[in-house]
């Protein structure tokens, strides 16, 4: 059984996929019978490679490698460079899947050393090679197979296909806290497929898996890890076939983009629903919704029966989503606030009770136009209310939801609209998310606007950055091929993991710009600083590169255009210094009144982007 740590993405997350380095086409392995018997392997990239006839071979082809057979093994050779140089042995620890080196970018099936290709391979594996600490899982496909570098994920196994329905799959591999394993499913439950990430962040597809028959009494059975010395998968890399697992499979999202869908991911214990989240799909992919706005959704399932999630805060940045039975809904209009669901089915309809009339409740669909409404509700009757009285809410048409809406639309007793174009109606120091139809959303990605003063049209934002009203609303810009925005929450922690991110440390708001390197968003820290490189860091996700970064206030924007007239720049990366760059050497750090080399950091800077050179010269800005 899956416990929540497994899902607990926040900018959990995200993960980066490292194409491995084919070989060039001088890649000739090679066997020398003379004397003692030798191996070459010319110009050949770190990785596996085989060597076949009882090692006195090489496989240097697509047909040596396709002989390569369960009858017919041939012996694992792997490559390393250390310190330059590249050595080349035998090796016999490997017992489960590796990727071949060559430039085919084979699967490989080992037991003790002794290899055999897998032949169209697809899907994701346990990586059980050299590197499986850092790249623990292979994602094979029409271009041949590749490591993942690990990070907190879910991935179908493929090597638990069913064999009478390759489709379906009975186990799947759980990445967390830098290990991953092949485990049984929880179900019924959706989640991420992370082998479909896009180059946006989001994912194109969904895991849904589903109770087998006749029970699922437990959730403890065999696992293997690649963490491990224990086989991945079958021997013959071929599906099992079971006839009670639960059971997984590919999910379309099935939005569009006239339609939000949503979805529950239990991350936990089905029963109790404790801290299970809300994935949120739009026509750009799918994502965990951080920070969903408290209220109805309807569930995007068709084959689920219960029709409403509701979504409500815990405690000061926690959210928990969860289904609610249907049959505990009534088909009539007590009080305000509440649901109403008529019909069953294909046919069921939930609608918002907006008085204690049926004929007024409110249907929530996904082709109506957005409504804001007041309504008078008891204590807790909707999701987020403790106290009676009236509260504003929006009935989303796109999203097929009921949620509190913002003060930005309700003031008093009154509903307002933000114009961004002209400024009507807009809260002044105010950041507007607003999608492709010039309407303003909460959730997913638009563009950013901001309104300064009352009555004027507000400014859009076009730079890469992070922009901060509150700890409530913050905004990361990224760009692909367009610039694009989208609200986050803010991170607890600074660490690898969440460079690049706003940190919230009540009353403090900060930016990691390194692994446990914060610097509190005042206006005395005004200026320019690098950010280390991760993954999911808008500025920089290549972790050998640094990026310059402006901090103005609440405004982190990355800084193409940065000249010092000089071939390097120098940042002080002392305790002191927080990556902050050095504009004369009054900047330099000291240590007893002498100039602390070890914290100065030389970089070479192109378009914002940094690399530390290759021969360093001596630090003098």
């Amino acid at each position: 059984m899956w416990n929540k740590k497994y899902l607990s993405f926040l900018g959990l997350f995200l993960i980066g996929l490292r194409r491995v380095s084919a070989a060039t086409a001088t890649c000739t392995p090679a066997y020398d019978s003379s004397g003692q018997g030798t191996y070459s392997i010319t110009d050949c990239k770190d990785g596996y490679y085989l060597l076949k006839n009882g090692g006195s071979a090489a496989v240097a082809s697509a047909t040596d490698l396709g002989g390569c057979t369960n009858g017919s093994k041939c012996n694992l050779y792997k490559c390393e460079t250390t310190s330059g140089k590249t050595t080349c042995s035998a090796d016999t620890s490997v017992t489960g899947y590796v990727v071949y080196g060559g430039d085919e970018k084979a699967l490989l099936l080992c037991t003790a050393g002794a290899c055999q290709n897998v032949a169209d391979a697809e899907g994701t594996y346990l990586n059980a090679g050299y590197d499986k600490g850092t790249k623990g899982v292979i994602l094979c496909g029409d271009e041949g197979c590749d490591t993942l570098t690990t990070t907190d994920a879910i991935y179908l196994d493929a090597t638990s296909a069913i064999a009478t329905d390759p489709t379906k799959f009975t186990k799947l591999i759980t990445c967390t806290g830098g290990k991953c394993s092949s485990e049984d499913p929880f179900a019924p439950n959706i989640v991420l497929d992370y082998a479909s990430k896009k180059g946006n962040g989001k994912y194109e597809q969904l895991i849904k898996c589903v109770e087998g028959t006749p029970t699922r009494a437990k959730r403890s059975g065999s696992e293997s890890s690649n963490n491990s010395d224990s086989s991945s998968g079958s021997s013959s890399g071929e599906g099992k076939s079971t006839g009670v697992s639960d059971t997984c499979m590919v999910m379309e999202h099935g939005a569009t983009e006239t339609k939000v869908t949503h979805y529950v991911s239990d991350t936990g214990d089905i029963s109790d629903n404790i801290g299970d989240q809300l994935i949120t799909c739009t026509s750009d992919g799918c994502f965990i919704d951080e920070t969903p706005d408290e209220g109805y959704y309807i569930n995007s399932d068709p084959e689920d029966d219960d029709m409403i999630i509701q979504c409500e805060k815990e405690g000061e940045n926690d959210y928990d989503c969860f289904q609610i039975d249907s049959s505990t809904f009534s088909d009539d209009c007590e009080n305000p606030g509440e649901i109403m669901i008529t019909g069953s089915g294909s046919e069921g309809k939930a609608s918002l009770c907006i008085s204690d009339k049926k004929e007024e409740a409110k249907e929530i669909k996904s082709d109506n136009e957005d409504e804001y409404i007041f309504i008078t509700v008891d204590d807790k009757t909707f999701p987020g209310v403790t106290t009676e009285g009236k509260i504003c809410v929006k009935i989303s048409g796109d999203e097929g939801s009921v949620t509190k809406a913002s003060n930005n639309f309700c003031t008093g007793e009154e509903i307002k609209e933000c114009k961004v174009s002209t400024g009507s109606n807009c809260m002044i120091e105010t950041y507007y998310l607003i999608d492709s139809t010039d309407k303003i959303i909460s959730k997913g990605t638009g563009s950013l606007f901001y309104c300064a003063v009352e009555n004027e049209a507000c400014t859009k934002i076009f730079n890469i950055g992070i922009y901060i009203e509150d700890k409530e609303n913050i905004y990361y810009c990224s760009k692909q091929d367009t610039l694009s925005c989208e609200k986050r929450k803010y991170e607890d922690t600074c660490d690898e993991s969440t460079t690049g991110r706003i940190i919230y440390k009540d009353p403090i708001l900060s930016i990691c710009v390194n692994d446990g390197v914060e610097i509190e968003l005042s206006l005395s820290n005004n200026g320019y600083y690098v950010v280390a490189g991760s993954t999911g860091n808008i500025f920089t996700e290549d972790a050998n590169k640094y990026s310059i970064i402006k901090i103005d206030g609440k405004v982190i924007t990355l800084d193409t255009k940065y000249k010092n007239n000089s071939k390097y720049i120098y940042v002080n990366s002392g305790n002191s210094g927080k990556y902050k760059i050095m504009d004369s050497k009054e900047s330099c750090p000291k240590k007893d009144s002498i100039f602390d080399k070890d914290s100065i950091l030389e970089l070479k800077c192109t378009n914002g982007e940094c690399t530390e050179p290759t021969s360093p010269e001596p630090a003098s800005p």
